[in-house]
């Protein structure tokens, strides 16, 4: 039983790991999405 478990919960770190980092992701370019407005210039 031991040696099923060991590679189940490192499977599941390890989907556990890339789903939060596919949110993170998403989040910080939906966050600089918004930062800039883009329907019309700004001159600087």
């Amino acid at each position: 039983m031991k040696h099923i478990l060991k590679p189940l919960l490192i499977i599941s770190l390890y989907e556990l790991s890339k789903a939060i980092t596919y949110e993170i992701i998403v989040r910080k370019q939906a966050n600089d999405m918004a930062d800039v407005p883009r329907d019309y210039e700004v001159s600087k």
